[in-house]
């Protein structure tokens, strides 16, 4: 599954905040709902999203 976080530090407290990626439903969900979790392959876990993590550090 898609998403993002961040933890920052904001008068000496640490906060964590998330947030889950959404994209318009497929065949099976759409009679149920309007939006659903973008599901990432493993390769594009691998290709882009962890790739993030590195630029940081």
């Amino acid at each position: 599954m898609a998403d993002l976080w961040e933890s920052w530090t904001i008068l000496k407290e640490e906060v964590k905040s998330c947030t889950i990626i959404t994209t318009d439903p497929n065949e099976l969900m759409l009679d149920i709902q309007d939006r659903m979790p973008v599901i990432l392959s493993i390769e594009d876990e691998r290709k882009g999203w962890t790739r993030i993590n590195q630029l940081r550090n």
